[in-house]
């Protein structure tokens, strides 16, 4: 889940949020955990 979804869900709640202050946030607490590399081909084979 991303910091834009994170963000409209807090929103929604009625938290006043940016997705930018989510994904510092996110970051601070050390939870910021993107895809390797080898991962980000998902989908790509599809048409050989």
């Amino acid at each position: 889940m991303g910091p834009n979804k994170i963000a409209g869900y807090l929103i929604h709640r009625g938290v006043d949020v940016d997705h930018n202050q989510v994904y510092t946030t996110i970051c601070q607490a050390g939870l910021n955990n993107p895809v390797t590399k080898p991962h980000k081909t998902w989908g790509t084979g599809r048409f050989e």
